[in-house]
């Protein structure tokens, strides 16, 4: 019975572990989420503290894995997972049938899973509780008092500086779909690959009046009685919903400028400003100067792309004054997603991604570059 309950312990320890260790990777990632939830739920009062929210959830999942796993305080644990779960049970319950956002988000981006896993995760979790609750007496530690502590204000520690690492910078593994050395136009093209469609012809009978769908086969072509009314498109095959999408760039003049920048032989630089009024303006010079440099070096044009309007921009035309820099504009969430720094820099060469960099890192650094 006692190894039982240790197995169950550590089970719990390693999966919690795991989960916040891959969200300690990317904690803006699980910001954002966050940010996703507060506003289906119509908790926007929270959006503000969406990022303090998301270290301490990040933080305690992490500790409870570190005190199940090292059986650190066993019976205080149980009852801190136990009220986790109570608040998290029923709110997965209700995700899942709402499906407001495809991905919970509950193992970063390392594991995708439904909201209907995630509450079958959640039920999983629930029994093995229960047991552990049915087998209370069983639940003590042999490691001395002050051990214990120890071992848990060190993983506070251990945990809280990598994840202000992670946000300072980059995250140190990139599990998101443009992560350096990814070719996006290949990436892209794979996708729209993975997309089958069905063409629906609709047809109304003169006759009858009778309106009838037809596939593109079967359709009534030589038929006079049958007068086409409209086509439709239905989805057979959808794509990759966590892969590459909605990456498109226009110019001052709205033009798609997106294939220019996927196809130009030489190295290329973004400059990734998601949201102009919250990036970092010593940030913002630094990437402006960088982008004197490395135009003078490779390709002669560089970008700035962001989500914001013509008015923001404007206000910061001082800062962002550089003959060689254009100022062109994308969907924020995207942007987000490419890197997470604001501003970010990001090298692309034939749509090949050769480096990202922070603002807050050495740019320098990223003159040099492994070009074909």
């Amino acid at each position: 019975m006692k190894k039982l309950v240790r197995v169950s312990q550590i089970l719990l320890g390693i999966v919690f572990i795991f989960s916040g260790f891959v969200k300690a990777i990317d904690p803006l990632g699980t910001k954002y989420k966050l940010i996703d939830y507060f506003s289906f739920l119509h908790l926007n009062f929270l959006i503000n503290f969406s990022f303090l929210l998301a270290i301490i959830l990040i933080s305690t999942e992490f500790l409870l894995g570190v005190m199940f796993l090292f059986n650190i305080f066993p019976r205080m644990t149980l009852g801190l997972a136990t009220a986790i779960l109570i608040v998290f049970t029923p709110l997965t319950f209700y995700l899942a049938i709402k499906n407001p956002i495809l991905d919970c988000g509950c193992f970063g981006d390392a594991i995708h899973l439904t909201n209907w896993q995630t509450f079958g995760k959640n039920l999983i979790f629930d029994i093995i509780i229960v047991y552990l609750w049915l087998n209370y007496r069983n639940l003590h530690s042999s490691s001395k008092n002050w051990k214990q502590w120890l071992t848990l204000l060190t993983s506070i520690l251990i945990i809280l500086l990598f994840e202000a690492y992670n946000f300072m910078f980059l995250p140190i593994i990139d599990m998101r779909p443009y992560r350096m050395g990814v070719n996006i136009k290949a990436e892209l093209r794979a996708q729209n690959n993975n997309i089958q469609y069905r063409s629906v012809l609709i047809y109304k009978n003169t006759r009858t009046g009778r309106i009838k769908e037809f596939d593109e086969d079967n359709a009534p072509w030589q038929d006079t009685n049958w007068v086409w009314q409209d086509t439709k498109t239905i989805v057979i095959k959808k794509g990759n919903h966590h892969g590459i999408h909605d990456f498109y760039f226009f110019d001052a003049q709205y033009q798609d400028i997106t294939d220019s920048l996927l196809t130009t032989s030489k190295p290329l630089l973004l400059i990734i400003a998601p949201d102009l009024r919250n990036s970092n303006i010593q940030g913002l010079k630094k990437a402006v100067i960088f982008a004197h440099k490395f135009t003078r070096k490779y390709y002669p044009r560089a970008y700035l792309a962001t989500s914001s309007t013509a008015e923001e921009i404007k206000a910061l035309n001082k800062i962002l004054i550089n003959n060689n820099l254009e100022i062109i504009t994308a969907d924020e969430t995207m942007l987000r997603t490419v890197i997470r720094a604001n501003p970010g820099i990001v090298i692309m060469q034939e749509g090949k991604v050769l480096k990202k960099c922070s603002f807050r890192q050495n740019l320098n650094k990223c003159l040099y570059l492994d070009t074909k």
